[in-house]
């Protein structure tokens, strides 16, 4: 004759097999609520110096968008036939034309030497002086070509900066989409934002600091993976950087200054 359950162990089964029930469900629900409400992600932005100390950025705004449309966007400015990359390269060139005339203009076939000023004004006279009557016109149109090269050195040193900014990530910050979530650096450089699901997210910040009168801009355009909880924006990952991390890899090939 088979054993039957008594009723005490029956009562026990049911009760495990509810307590499982319970907890399966318990777990799934946890499991929605986080989903629902995202993860956050802790982040912090920071450069190390030359020197070794980390700086940290405060106020640093860093937006949160969908890898695929920031994706498009760096597409778009560099299929772009009128980018701010080619208007710079253009620009240099032309103010270096026009640097190299303003050069010629001073000293002529000899070079241009701005320790010679004084050799290159004799030669000057020597040029346009017909008379003493001419002394007075020939300095002053002398003294203006001396003046525009100056100027006009400024303006390359204008450019080649206009040129470098180009190529570290500046135009790509203009027209952007709307971000999903944008947050600002704590006094520790410190920042979270929360992502509502498992997708690749990029990160984008920019900010700037004065040394000496020279003013350092940094640009980040970083991936953000599923698993990832922590970012870091840092000398590591800038767009100049050449990492992986970053969606920008540029690293700048600029013409030597004269």
């Amino acid at each position: 004759m088979p054993n039957t359950p008594t009723p005490q162990a029956t009562t026990k089964g049911e009760a495990s097999r509810k307590f499982i029930k319970v907890l399966i469900s318990s777990v799934a629900l946890l499991y929605a609520f986080t989903n629902a409400n995202g993860k956050t992600i802790d982040g912090q932005v920071f450069i190390v110096t030359a020197a070794g100390p980390a700086i940290k950025l405060a106020l640093v705004e860093v937006r949160l968008f969908a890898q695929a449309d920031i994706e498009r966007h760096i597409r778009d400015i560099d299929l772009a036939p009128d980018s701010e990359r080619s208007k710079a390269d253009t620009a240099l060139a032309k103010a270096r034309e026009d640097l190299q005339a303003a050069e010629r203009a001073v000293a002529g076939p000899h070079g241009y030497d701005e320790k010679m000023r004084g050799l290159a004004y004799a030669e000057w006279v020597g040029r346009y002086q017909h008379s003493p009557a001419d002394g007075h016109e020939v300095a002053l149109r002398f003294n203006a070509a001396w003046e525009r090269v100056s100027q006009v050195k400024e303006r390359v040193t204008q450019m080649l900066l206009r040129q470098k900014l180009s190529r570290a990530g500046a135009p790509y910050f203009d027209n952007l989409p709307t971000p999903i979530a944008s947050v600002k650096t704590d006094a520790d450089g410190r920042f979270q934002v929360t992502v509502s699901d498992e997708q690749d997210y990029a990160l984008m910040a920019t900010s700037s600091r004065t040394l000496f009168n020279i003013i350092e801009r940094y640009f980040w355009i970083v991936r953000v993976k599923p698993q990832d909880s922590k970012v870091t924006l840092s000398n590591d990952n800038l767009t100049t950087s050449g990492s992986e991390d970053s969606l920008v890899k540029i690293l700048p090939n600029l013409p030597p200054k004269r």
